[in-house]
């Protein structure tokens, strides 16, 4: 029983530092696709006086703004919907 047990630690910690080194890794891309994509943010936004028309990232910028809004007050009226389905219950019992 007790090799058992010495034989488990190396390999959980094997596991652990392999899960560390995938955590590392992905916190590496996800920095650098950070740093593109501002990157690329800030060049369309410094050429919108080019153009005559709105770029297209305003308008999709706007448009999240509106679906974040959007999803907010859905998710308000569910939550008021739901205390009006509880508290009508609990009147009717």
């Amino acid at each position: 029983m007790s090799t058992i047990i010495v034989n488990e630690i190396p390999l959980k910690q094997l596991v652990f530092e392999a899960m560390n080194e995938a955590v590392i890794i992905v916190e590496k891309n996800i920095q650098a696709y950070i740093e593109i994509a501002t990157a690329k943010k800030t060049k369309i936004l410094s050429q919108k006086n080019k153009f005559n028309k709105l770029p297209t990232v305003e308008t999709v910028m706007n448009a999240i703004e509106n679906r974040q809004r959007n999803m907010v007050q859905r998710a308000q009226y569910i939550m008021e919907q739901k205390i009006k389905i509880l508290f009508l219950d609990k009147n009717k019992t």
